[in-house]
């Protein structure tokens, strides 16, 4: 749980009973920044992925560094990935 999202949890549990809406605005604002934060979370681990499946084709030759050809063994897996976080975001674009 992100910081935002405890806090807000926490303002939410010492809001007075009577004003509902409140507590419920509180609840989704929290709900939405959880979401949101585990999203960062699943990108930035794809992008640590793909940096690392692109520098696998990474060969010293003695004066700088050349590219062989990645093998579909290695990329495809990433390629997958990548297209279904692709999709991923433009449902979510479609759903807003």
């Amino acid at each position: 749980m992100t910081d935002a999202a405890a806090k807000l949890r926490q303002f939410h549990s010492t809001t007075p009973v009577w004003a509902k809406e409140d507590r419920a605005v509180l609840l989704a604002s929290a709900d939405t920044i959880e979401a949101q934060a585990e999203r960062i979370r699943v990108l930035e681990h794809l992008v640590i992925d793909a940096a690392y499946t692109l520098d696998k084709a990474r060969i010293w030759n003695g004066m700088g560094w050349t590219y062989n050809p990645l093998h579909p063994v290695h990329y495809a897996p990433m390629r997958e990935r990548l297209h279904n976080e692709c999709d991923n975001i433009a449902a979510i674009r479609r759903r807003e």
